[in-house]
């Protein structure tokens, strides 16, 4: 039986403008209450409400955090790095990446 190795989808973040919770979701793959945890403390960007229901993200922002947490320590792969060599890093864990801040 053939065994099916599929590449991980790289999701590449906008240059400008907004990113909903799923965007940014699919580049830094936590759960929702981890996420607001991280704002609330300070520790990720602060979205922007645009109504009752609607909050976003600036997607200079996300790509500021993502810079500033040093993304080959993340294991976070910008889209146009995708297929090039990688440095041998071991990822961190979100725990010892809140423990460095």
């Amino acid at each position: 039986m053939d065994t099916i190795v599929r590449e991980p989808k790289v999701v590449a973040i906008p240059e400008t403008g907004f990113m909903r919770f799923k965007q940014v979701q699919q580049v830094f793959p936590i759960g929702r209450t981890t996420l607001w945890d991280l704002v609330g403390r300070g520790l990720f960007p602060k979205p922007i409400r645009m109504s009752s229901r609607l909050v976003v993200w600036r997607a200079e922002e996300v790509r500021t955090w993502i810079a500033a947490q040093g993304h080959e320590r993340a294991g976070i792969v910008a889209a146009n790095e995708v297929g090039q060599s990688k440095p041998e890093h071991r990822s961190s864990t979100l725990a010892e990446l809140n423990s460095a801040a």
